[in-house]
């Protein structure tokens, strides 16, 4: 077995002292530039690999980033959100792709319990936390006392004021779908999601349903909202809904894309057509909603970008011991119209 390149090789190779190396390796501005330049390239030579445990115990500091997904229901773990929900992924890609830039690694996990966050964040030594979503008041007083920065991503919660708070327009984001529906003439629109009666992502998406309904003078009809998981077999739920409704439903906004795809391949499967038959608009813009047929209408929000957004809020909160100003960032949301929502050309019954 081939021996590991230690510090010491590093210093020798170079003709400087460890302590020299170490400096350079903790960037610490304690050697010139020619020593710096000459412990790197001895660095590149023999291949050293930094030993990040041990530096970890050292300097209590171990370039972790945390990352704790949200779960609505106890059986779903991190790993089963990823695989269920695109939209986990690009935005773990994109606090990924920042963090790995600025020398940090991220770990992921599925919120629960307040011991169990805290055992996790203390026996990996993580230097910062990332929740999407709900944060629980209990997690966040103890994390508070273990002096662990953090921040929250889509957090609409009116008491967190103190955190950074990274999020979209939700209720503009359900107004702008909900709207683009009745311009093509739609009335009976369902609306489908879950959590929709909180100051949730999908509660706030539900109340812009709501507003859109209101300002075109439209009866908000209750049996018109569906409540289903934000997943591809969510849609099979909502279809069976729907076919078998009383009302002549024209139109269904998913609070999320994954949704939405469930429900056009549910539809489908019964040989009813999109946007012939329904018109379906979804929420988020995942990338795949690029590649089905038709292309899917949805409102649009950059999640790789929040993503990178939050990889630098939680290291701009670690480096600067959470010393830094605390804000609170609406990103951008826009209308993308594609191939399945479509003027009405039926008269319909209420």
């Amino acid at each position: 077995m081939e021996r590991k390149i230690t510090i010491r090789d590093v210093a020798k190779y170079a003709g400087v002292s460890v302590a020299s190396v170490s400096n350079v390796l903790n960037n610490k501005n304690k050697v010139s530039e020619e020593t710096k330049k000459s412990i790197l390239q001895a660095i590149d030579d023999l291949g050293y690999q930094m030993d990040f445990t041990a530096r970890s115990l050292s300097n209590k500091k171990s370039n972790l980033v945390g990352v704790v997904l949200p779960v609505t229901e106890k059986r779903l773990a991190a790993s089963i959100l990823l695989r269920d929900n695109p939209y986990f992924a690009e935005f773990i890609s994109g606090v990924d792709t920042y963090c790995k830039n600025k020398d940090y690694d991220m770990l992921m996990t599925a919120i629960s319990d307040t011991k169990t966050i805290l055992a996790w964040v203390r026996k990996r030594n993580i230097d910062g936390v990332i929740f999407l979503g709900c944060l629980p008041k209990d997690i966040m007083e103890v994390l508070k006392k273990n002096r662990t920065p953090m921040i929250v991503i889509d957090n609409y919660d009116e008491d967190i004021d103190d955190i950074t708070n990274i999020g979209i327009d939700e209720l503009k984001g359900g107004y702008l779908a909900t709207k683009h529906l009745l311009d093509l003439g739609h009335k009976n629109i369902v609306f489908c999601g879950n959590d929709l009666d909180t100051m949730s992502v999908n509660g706030l998406r539900y109340q812009g349903y709501k507003l859109a309904l209101e300002k075109y003078k439209v009866p908000f009809n209750q049996e018109l909202t569906i409540t289903a998981d934000i997943t591809l077999t969510g849609g099979k739920e909502v279809v069976n809904k729907i076919i078998n409704s009383q009302y002549d439903i024209t139109a269904i906004f998913c609070v999320g894309d994954i949704l939405a795809l469930g429900v056009i391949k549910e539809l489908n499967k019964l040989s009813l057509s999109v946007p012939e038959d329904y018109s379906v608009i979804g929420f988020d813009d995942l990338n795949i909603c690029k590649y089905i047929t038709p292309e899917l209408t949805t409102v649009r929000q950059d999640i790789f970008k929040k993503g990178i957004r939050a990889g630098e809020a939680i290291i701009e909160e670690i480096e600067f011991n959470g010393s830094n100003e605390k804000i609170k960032e609406i990103m951008p949301i826009n209308l993308v119209e594609r191939g399945t929502t479509l003027q009405l050309k039926r008269n319909t019954r209420s």
